[in-house]
């Protein structure tokens, strides 16, 4: 079986993974922290050395083409979930895609052999077969199909499952074709029961990046990630803090030219030494465009010490509500985070009719705090802001204001901010329309050490925190 195992490898181009031997016939992909084919002793006893080397390629390839990490497993589930049999449905979908692509793409028909090795247990595993042997001219078993099957046959023939980019509406489509047949594999696939709650954590992450709120919101509560400890799990909260990974906000040293940069996962190149790849980030994707991930480093020479910083943010009616995909919540947990991945503490004033306070900390708590929408009027109240900066002592903090500039006692604002390392990010995705915001935005910009204006989710990358000098 070993050696059987290692000339698939070779055939695969060797992907970095393991064979487990155990007792029975299964030939399985374990998606885990250490991927690796699990393959029973049975299988000597049903398949040639061809069909076990078609085996092996199929399981191979679960891992190298589809579904090849936990994301793809949840999205497709997902999709599916209002079919009883979604998870069949899912594991035959990439059985298709999985053999298709050994077949056309790399040439390796070993996998034909496997089947013609195996019963026909089904009329799904019939109709799979036969589409198989047709799209490939294969033979994959002698099967015989019926009217009802030869129609759904042609049917398959139109799909064009190695496309990636339609996956969604293939699988759709898929499982409107397939839905009511019995079905039957050769092999078990992974499953979302197999996995440990830090890896769906981790492809949640990856799934907040590609999908809106609403849609991550509506995963969550499929994969019941609803309480945490008793208490509500919020998915927006979630959402945002997985979305705000995608950017980072550069951070100027007080000392000397350089600038501190929190953590970043880039993708992998095969320029890049193997000692950055980062397997676990990466669900065992292949390898160019795997993720690496950097340490929080600081350029240039200077002092690491750590920066701190206050984050002001606006949740006053006139703000967009973070049910909606709010720029200011999603550029300050871009700041939060970076502020955090270097060392440093975020404390929180969110501001409407009245301002909610959280200390200097670090947590998921920052987070929650920026994320409240109080929907009130537009009012900081400078009291209570320079109370707090006097009792948690942030004098010599950075200061993060997150408006549309739409602050009524705008004087008495910038009375107490003026003195502040002040960045001001103005949210002008509507303000920039009204005249009395541009107004109080340009008095804020009289202010502030550096002044951002964000319309668009595109505009977060740019924002630089930089030190006032003498402050």
């Amino acid at each position: 079986m070993r050696e059987v195992f290692e000339r698939a490898r070779s055939d695969l181009y060797y992907p970095p993974i393991d064979l487990k031997i155990i007792n029975g016939a299964e030939c399985r992909l374990e998606l885990s922290r250490r991927h690796r084919i699990v393959a029973g002793r049975e299988l000597l006893k049903m398949l040639s050395r061809e069909g076990l080397l078609g085996a092996f390629h199929h399981a191979l390839n679960h891992w190298a083409r589809h579904p090849y990490d936990l994301k793809t497993v949840i999205l497709e589930s997902f999709w599916l979930r209002d079919y009883e049999n979604g998870n069949a449905i899912r594991e035959l979908f990439d059985d298709v895609v999985v053999n298709l692509d050994l077949v056309v793409n790399r040439g390796l028909d070993a996998v034909a052999e496997m089947y013609r090795e195996l019963p026909v247990r089904s009329e799904g595993d019939a109709l799979i077969r036969a589409y198989f042997s047709r799209i490939t001219g294969i033979d994959f078993g002698r099967t015989e199909l019926d009217e009802k099957l030869e129609k759904r046959l042609e049917s398959l023939l139109k799909i064009d499952f190695l496309d990636r980019k339609r996956l969604k509406s293939n699988l759709l489509k898929f499982s409107e074709l397939v839905h009511d047949l019995e079905i039957s594999l050769p092999f078990e696939n992974p499953e979302l029961g197999d996995f440990s709650k830090e890896d769906v954590e981790r492809a949640m992450a990856e799934i907040a990046r590609e999908v809106d709120l609403k849609e991550f919101e509506e995963i969550s509560k499929f994969l019941g990630i609803s309480g945490e400890q008793g208490e509500q799990r919020k998915a927006d909260v979630d959402w945002y803090i997985h979305r705000a990974s995608r950017y980072v906000v550069y951070i100027e040293s007080s000392e000397k030219t350089g600038s501190l940069y929190p953590n970043e996962l880039v993708d992998f190149s095969l320029d890049d030494s193997v000692e950055f790849y980062s397997p676990v980030e990466s669900y065992g994707r292949v390898i160019p465009g795997i993720a690496k991930k950097y340490s929080a480093e600081e350029f240039y020479g200077v002092s690491s010490e750590a920066r701190n910083a206050v984050i002001v943010i606006d949740s006053s009616g006139s703000m967009k509500d973070p049910k909606k995909c709010s720029y200011a919540v999603l550029g300050a947990f871009a700041v939060a985070r970076s502020y955090m991945d270097i060392g440093g503490k975020v404390g929180v004033v969110n501001f409407s009719g009245r301002n909610l306070e959280l200390p200097p900390c670090r947590g998921r708590e920052v987070y929650e705090t920026l994320a409240i929408y109080q929907g009130g009027g537009t009012r900081l109240n400078a009291d209570r802001l320079k109370s707090y900066i006097e009792r948690y002592g942030c004098s010599k903090f950075d200061f993060i204001l997150i408006t549309d500039a739409g602050i009524e006692n705008i004087e008495e604002a910038v009375k107490e901010l003026s003195s502040l390392n002040l960045t001001v990010i103005w949210i002008n995705e509507y303000a920039k329309d009204v005249k009395d915001f541009v107004k109080r935005g340009k008095r804020l910009k009289e202010v502030a050490t550096n002044f951002y204006e964000v319309e668009d989710e595109k505009d977060i990358p740019g924002i630089v925190i930089r030190w006032r000098r003498g402050t």
